[in-house]
């Protein structure tokens, strides 16, 4: 982040994109450079630092150290910032959200244990296709890109 901070001049493309999320989610240079006292942050801003966070979380954090995760601003809904609804609903519709967040990046780490050889095999052998034993005695190895 203090490298896009660093690229910040006044005088660049002001749509010029510093950063896109796995989610798609991008900061524009006027997002960001909107970061100054007495301004607003642009919620893209927030969804990107937690991006990046999550991203140093999960990738450089001492396995020892308990987990964290760094939510964006989406779990922030219109019904959790409505004061006219109840706190205990609100508290309600909170905790759900958080659970589907917490769900969602769970269900992300999962998808690489996945047995894939297991599911096409299903699907062939559910069409009934001739090449399904010769399938299932595959043994599949990852290969690298030069």
């Amino acid at each position: 982040m203090a490298q896009i901070m660093f690229r910040c001049a006044g005088d660049k493309d002001p749509m010029e994109m510093l950063f896109e999320t796995e989610c798609g989610d991008i900061m524009d240079r006027v997002h960001f450079e909107g970061m100054r006292p007495n301004h607003k942050i642009h919620p893209f801003v927030i969804d990107c630092w937690a991006a990046i966070l999550n991203f140093e979380e999960e990738n450089l954090r001492n396995k020892k150290a308990p987990p964290r995760v760094f939510f964006n601003t989406q779990i922030m809904t219109e019904k959790l910032l409505d004061s006219s609804i109840p706190f205990v609903e609100r508290f309600r519709l909170f905790d759900e959200a958080v659970n589907n967040y917490l769900y969602d990046i769970k269900r992300k780490a999962d998808f690489n244990s996945i047995n894939l050889q297991m599911y096409f095999s299903k699907f062939l052998d559910n069409n009934q296709r001739d090449k399904v034993s010769w399938f299932k005695s595959v043994k599949p190895k990852k290969m690298k890109m030069a």
